[in-house]
């Protein structure tokens, strides 16, 4: 599932998520925070990190 927040309507999100910066990416895995990305990243950098983390 993919979600996008904006977080100046749903300010909660970015305190509970400790969200600091835009753009902010968070990867959960069973409930569970497993990578945060801050910033702007290359297609290439985005690829690497979620083949990295989705089960086969």
């Amino acid at each position: 599932m993919v979600a996008l927040v904006n977080i100046d309507e749903a300010c909660q999100v970015a305190v509970r998520f400790h969200i600091e910066a835009i753009p902010t990416m968070v990867l959960f895995k069973k409930g569970r925070t497993i990578r945060t990305l801050v910033g702007v990243h290359s297609e290439q950098e985005l690829t690497e990190v979620l083949e990295g983390v989705l089960e086969p």
